[in-house]
Parts: structure tokens; C-alpha cells; sequence
């Protein structure tokens, strides 16, 4: 049997051990996961404090990565605040992956698909990504990389997959997207509010 010497080390091995898990876990950052398969997504949440210089501050938008051919994705970027009231208004991009300084594939980088489109480009830093349903990413400020934060956490857009065929009345945003993501939006995003309203969003509900 065991003594109660002995369950008072398996007690505090067991806490050790799911600490230094804990500590150790890892997110996600792989751009290429985002790119491919190519899917259409909405920007569901972001911080309040969030940059919208490429986003803007509408409740609609709909970034749809149409082909991949490996190393980098056309996209289209939808911005409005009513789908059913307002014309469509999309922008092509190219989306492509860049590495930062330590290796690592993490950055999305968006270019005018246009060369004579005078937009610029933007830089999105990959917070964590689950294939086929949501990621979270950072705006890139223009100067380079997102500064050390000291523990502070990122100022963070969701996005989640938007669902192709939907049943009446139900919105188009993928459910299981939502909550794949939920928990690394607590853990790593600044405070939020909500982007997407299926009422202005889903003609089909609006």
C-alpha cells in the first residue's frame, strides 16, 4: 500500500508535471495553415485597441482566399456594414507567407493584386491557427515587428471560417470555428468586442 509519504510525492509530481506542461504549450503559427486549403473566412472579434487601417471598422468583412498554388493565395477583401443594402466592394490581394527573424512562418503578408493600387502592403503576425476553422493574428505595425510586450497581450483579430451552405435562418459563421479558437482568444488577445452581426451579415437572416 501506499504511505501517505508516498501519495504526498505523486500529489506534487502530478501538479509539477502539468505545470511545466502548461508552460510548454504551444500555439499554432504556421501562415501556410491559413492560406491552404483556401477557404472563406469572417472577421468575427478584435481588440478594441486593434489597428483597422486594412480591416476598417465595418461589421461585414469577408476575406476569401480563392486559389493556392503553394506559395501564395488570391484573396478578396469584402468591407460592409449590410450585405443585403450595400454593394459588394471587394479588393484583390495577394497573401503570401513570410518567415521572421527566428524562422519561423508566421507572418501573412497581403499585397495589392493591382500593382497600381496605391493601398501598400500589410503585415499580419499568425497568433495561433486551427486548419479549416479559425485563426488569430496580429497587424504588423509599418516599421517592422511587434515590439515585447512584458506580458501584455496582442491586440488580436478573430477570424473564423464562413460556412458555404447554410440551413434557413441559421448564420453562416461556422460554429465549431467559434469555438476552436475560444480559448486562445482568452489567453493571448487584449480586450474585445464583436465584428461580425448576422442580422447586417446574412441576407438570409437579415
Amino acid at each position: 500500500m501506499f504511505s501517505a509519504a508516498d501519495l504526498c510525492a505523486f500529489v506534487g509530481f502530478l501538479f509539477a508535471f502539468v505545470g511545466a506542461h502548461a508552460k510548454t504549450a504551444q500555439y499554432d503559427t504556421d501562415a501556410r495553415k491559413v492560406l491552404s486549403p483556401p477557404h472563406v473566412y469572417w472577421l468575427y472579434r478584435k481588440s478594441i485597441d486593434s489597428d483597422t487601417s486594412f480591416t476598417s471598422t465595418h461589421h461585414c468583412v469577408e476575406m476569401e482566399y480563392v486559389y493556392y498554388n503553394g506559395t501564395s493565395d488570391i484573396v478578396t477583401l469584402d468591407l460592409r456594414n449590410h450585405t443585403k443594402r450595400e454593394e459588394w466592394s471587394g479588393k484583390m490581394y495577394v497573401a503570401s507567407v513570410k518567415s521572421t527573424a527566428n524562422g519561423k512562418d508566421d507572418i501573412l503578408q497581403f499585397t495589392p493584386f493591382d500593382e497600381d493600387d496605391g493601398t501598400g502592403t500589410f503585415d499580419y503576425q499568425v497568433l495561433h491557427v486551427v486548419q479549416n476553422s479559425c485563426y488569430i493574428v496580429e497587424k504588423m505595425p509599418a516599421n517592422g515587428d511587434i515590439t515585447e510586450r512584458k506580458g501584455k497581450k496582442h491586440n488580436c483579430e478573430l477570424w473564423i471560417k464562413k460556412d458555404k451552405e447554410v440551413l434557413h435562418q441559421r448564420p453562416s459563421v461556422n460554429v465549431e470555428g467559434q469555438k476552436a479558437c475560444w480559448k486562445e482568444l482568452q489567453a493571448l488577445c487584449s480586450p474585445r468586442r464583436l465584428v461580425h452581426w448576422p442580422r447586417l451579415c446574412d441576407p438570409i437572416i437579415s
